[in-house]
């Protein structure tokens, strides 16, 4: 799997949800980095979460998993020979949009009886119902199907003014606040407020001249206003941001300019907020087969 395709958001829901059932659970992540100072956070564990390569998972475990009842390392598909010859089974995560039904298929059946089973992550609504992936994955165990969520790779308010090079005028103590759309007003023809009112948690990106399409966005709930062309606000606008709790963001390019680094903003956020595990949480309960989980590692729900 490439980044951002789901590892860690599956490996703390199974995680978490293990943990509200009592038991000891582990986590390793080979190779390291943010995710795994995050997940090690999230699930309050004491010990280090990283492996810095796939040859050094046999001493780390060996004294590890000793006082764990389960142990979830977080691997590439190319450590997978590895991390198989510490006894370990393989949930197989398939990214819907970037991976095809049979090339799952081909990868799931090569790992045998080391499969443990797969989850299929970012379905779009009707996404999953279509012969091909049924075809391709016939009787293999498919425990899960994760729908796309939105809200799980949203950046806060904080993370996108920071991706901008922005400042933050009003509302800082918000910058925790999830973005979950971005909404451009330029030339609407409908009116500000029936315009932008289509979407919650929204951030209205608007010319820093445009004080009236600014005071119509304000209309709405907004996770943020961003102003382009390092133009300070209105005073009018400043002052209903601030008696609604709205983050200004005030940044120094101009439309076009400022809509690419949001694209490159929100392809590039990461899993790294608390706001989002409650959701987690959801998503693992309603559309994973948790029973059937459990009894294929042997494991009493």
């Amino acid at each position: 799997l490439a980044t951002g395709e789901g590892k860690t958001v599956l490996s703390l829901g199974l995680a978490r949800r293990w943990q509200r059932e009592g038991k000891k659970v582990g986590y390793l992540k080979i190779g390291g980095g943010q995710d795994a100072d995050f997940a090690r956070q999230a699930l309050g564990l004491a010990e280090d979460t990283a492996v810095p390569e796939a040859s050094a998972l046999a001493h780390r475990l060996s004294s590890y998993a000793q006082s764990k009842d389960i142990v979830l390392i977080e691997a590439e598909r190319e450590s997978w020979t590895t991390v198989r010859a510490q006894g370990a089974k393989a949930l197989l995560l398939a990214f819907y949009p970037g991976h095809e039904a049979t090339e799952v298929g081909r990868t799931a059946r090569a790992m045998g009886e080391g499969l443990l089973g797969i989850v299929i992550n970012a379905i779009p609504d009707g996404g999953i119902a279509n012969g091909l992936w049924h075809e391709a994955l016939g009787t293999l165990p498919l425990l899960g199907r994760l729908p796309q969520e939105r809200r799980l790779f949203a950046p806060s308010v904080g993370e996108l003014a920071q991706h901008l090079a922005g400042r933050i005028l009003t509302g800082e103590e918000k910058a925790g606040e999830l973005v979950e759309a971005v909404m451009v007003g330029v030339y609407c023809l409908d009116p500000a407020p029936l315009y932008f009112g289509q979407r919650q948690r929204k951030a209205a990106l608007i010319k820093g001249q445009r004080p009236d399409m600014q005071l119509g966005a304000l209309e709405t709930p907004l996770a943020c206003l961003i102003l382009t062309d390092d133009v300070e606000p209105n005073p009018y606008v400043r002052q209903q941001a601030e008696e609604k709790g709205v983050p200004i963001v005030v940044v120094k390019e101009d439309v076009p300019a400022t809509m690419s680094l949001v694209e490159q903003a929100l392809s590039q956020t990461r899993f790294h907020q608390q706001a989002k595990l409650e959701r987690l949480d959801e998503l693992i309960a309603a559309h994973l087969d948790w029973p059937a989980l459990n009894r294929r590692l042997g494991l009493a729900s």
